[in-house]
């Protein structure tokens, strides 16, 4: 029989180890364990250790609401904009995809929605108008991209076609 680690009062991330919990179903001694954020959960030593778990599920809440910070409640069109954008360029499901293969998203607007958004406000965004790359053939890209009117983008994407 495998000697029990005493990891009481250790912290691991956001959790520290409190006591010896129930086994698992497969045998393994699980620790109970209070996250920073009050909640208590069950895991392994072997997680622990491992890196495996830092915290209760509020780390990744928090992550991803930190990505997506003001996103659907502050400014829900701009957002749809952004998911747009990355999902004609990354999607591989997207039906227009072979227009946009070899077209990549500024680094920081790929990971995050809040320096889009900041450059968006900045750049004169408003409701009515929509994401143009000012070179079709170049990446969306602060300096290759401006807010223009459906009818100018109509008007830009039937002369692209004529000529």
């Amino acid at each position: 029989m495998p000697i029990l680690a005493n990891i009481a009062g250790q912290r691991f991330g956001r959790l520290t180890a409190i006591e010896p919990g129930e086994r698992a179903s497969w045998g393994t001694r699980r620790w109970i364990c209070r996250c920073d954020c009050g909640r208590t959960t069950l895991t392994t030593v072997g997680n622990l250790r491992g890196g495996h778990t830092t915290s209760c599920g509020c780390q990744r809440r928090d992550s991803h609401r930190q990505r997506h910070e003001g996103s659907k409640h502050t400014h829900p069109r701009l957002y749809e904009c952004w998911l747009s954008m990355r999902k004609r360029c990354y999607a591989t499901h997207y039906h227009g995809r072979r227009f946009y293969k070899k077209i990549e998203v500024y680094p920081a607007w790929k990971a995050s929605f809040i320096p889009f958004r900041d450059w968006a406000l900045a750049n004169g965004y408003t409701d009515d108008l929509t994401l143009e790359r000012i070179d079709s053939k170049k990446h969306y890209k602060p300096s290759n991209c401006e807010w223009i009117t459906k009818t100018e983008q109509a008007r830009r994407s039937t002369l692209v076609r004529l000529i």
